[in-house]
């Protein structure tokens, strides 16, 4: 019957041919790969980035890596694939190597944009907020604003108007939509109690 015969080493290279179960490391990293069985010759040594040390179990959020130098295993910080996110920034950043957390992120993912890193945890930044609620307030506005000039233009009111061609209805719906227009550029950007004016009906295309 055959059998598979573990090879000696010495000096680095096997005395005899047969297979040994080898722990493989990547070359960069040293991260842990895998294990698998490797057949050796005679005179040869283990396959490159290989050990016949085997690394630790497995430990959550760790990865086994492996220093060629001291031939010793050490469990490393694996958060590859973690959203973490930036202390000053807040921006969200994906971890894609392995190692400990840089001090400049941080795992607790923040409640909103308007915060700032206290060194504990996020604390709400009213500056940040009023700032996001006035740009967000003056681009609604002119967005409103030029809803409400294309409405004036493709029924051609101020047009209509010079030429003596509105009838009463439609001079009412373009007051209107210059009383709405009005409204809107009076809105105070920080007031409290900010509030859209009503939008006027939507003239028929007849």
């Amino acid at each position: 019957m055959n059998t598979k015969e573990t090879p000696v080493f010495v000096g680095g290279f096997a005395a005899s041919d047969g297979y040994v179960n080898v722990h493989s490391y990547d070359k960069k990293t040293g991260a842990f790969v895998g294990s698998h069985e490797a057949h050796v010759a005679k005179g040869t040594g283990l396959p490159a980035q290989s050990t016949l040390i085997a690394p630790p179990d497995f430990v959550p959020a760790k990865i086994a890596v492996f220093n060629a130098d001291s031939q010793e295993w050490a469990m490393v910080d694996d958060l590859r694939g973690s959203v973490v996110y930036h202390k000053e920034t807040v921006a969200p950043h994906v971890i894609e190597e392995i190692g400990s957390l840089p001090d400049h992120l941080t795992t607790v993912q923040p409640p909103n944009p308007h915060v700032d890193w206290d060194g504990e945890g996020w604390a709400h930044n009213e500056e940040k907020a009023t700032l996001t609620r006035t740009r967000e307030r003056e681009a609604e506005k002119c967005a409103l604003l030029s809803e409400a000039e294309a409405v004036i233009q493709i029924n051609h009111w101020s047009d209509k108007l010079h030429l003596g061609l509105l009838d009463n209805e439609q001079k009412l719906q373009f007051i209107e939509w210059l009383n709405y227009m009005d409204a809107i550029r009076k809105l105070k950007l920080n007031a409290d109690d900010y509030t859209l004016p009503t939008k006027p009906g939507i003239p028929n295309d007849d």
